[in-house]
């Protein structure tokens, strides 16, 4: 039986817990499909090269007050050149590969998840038509899936309130790996995502009947000898009807 369950849980998608979540936006939903279609995220100041980026000093301090006066420099009239400053760096020196980044469409009704799968690069053929991205500065990667905004649970909406290009998202991380996979291993804990799809009220007993199916697998690891209690299971409720019920524990038996 236990060499049956290790093979099982072979098959249990791993979600790296050192990766960071980010939200790149698309300049209003403007260039989603091509984000989407080409693999890519991109950041624009096309006159900042990456060259100038990548010969800044390693102390990122200096590098953004550098940056900063550099930009001040090409464009007299910025309003925010040290806002510009940091978004380069973040998307330079602080995005990284297996880092996790929501890509929103036209008024953010549209989210792609994706995974960073590789360096920054240049794409010299860049083009500002037919809704092509003119951004040069890029980073390739893969798509997850895409799920509409109203599937996510409210609190993860209040991610969508900044309006910066680059945002760190970290704190809404469980709704994301809840929206990508619904059965999966972060940090030494299983996690189980019960989406409820409903628009109905839910019946109390429904809670009832689940914490019975937690019950019937604590005898259940009784009879086979395997040590696990119901009691190391904790539920998070995020909904109204619609919504995820988030079930996760450290014991993965």
């Amino acid at each position: 039986m236990i060499d049956g369950i290790r093979e099982f849980e072979k098959l249990v998608p791993e979600v790296n817990d050192k990766n960071n979540y980010w939200l790149v936006r698309t300049m209003g939903g403007q260039y989603f499909k091509d984000f989407i279609d080409k693999r890519f995220i991109a950041i624009g100041y096309n006159e900042i090269t990456s060259s100038t980026i990548r010969g800044l000093d390693e102390d990122i301090k200096v590098a953004r007050r550098v940056l900063k006066e550099i930009y001040r420099g090409i464009k007299p009239d910025a309003k925010a050149p040290g806002q510009v400053a940091n978004q380069l760096i973040r998307f330079y020196r602080e995005i990284k590969v297996g880092d996790i980044v929501l890509v929103p469409g036209m008024n953010s009704f549209r989210i792609a998840i994706c995974k960073v799968v590789g360096d920054v690069y240049d794409e010299v053929t860049a083009r500002d038509e037919n809704g092509q991205c003119p951004f040069v500065k890029r980073l390739p990667v893969e798509l997850l899936k895409i799920v509409s905004r109203r599937e996510l649970p409210p609190k993860a909406q209040f991610m969508f309130n900044s309006r910066h290009p680059i945002s760190l998202i970290n704190d809404y991380c469980r709704y994301v790996d809840g929206s990508v996979s619904d059965f999966y291993n972060k940090a030494e804990e299983t996690h189980i995502v019960l989406n409820i799809r409903t628009d109905d009220d839910v019946d109390a007993s429904a809670f009832f009947h689940l914490q019975s199916l937690l019950k019937i697998t604590e005898e259940y690891c009784r009879e086979q000898g395997i040590e696990g209690k119901s009691s190391e299971v904790s539920m998070k409720v995020q909904m109204e009807s619609k919504g995820m019920l988030h079930l996760s524990s450290k014991n993965k038996t």
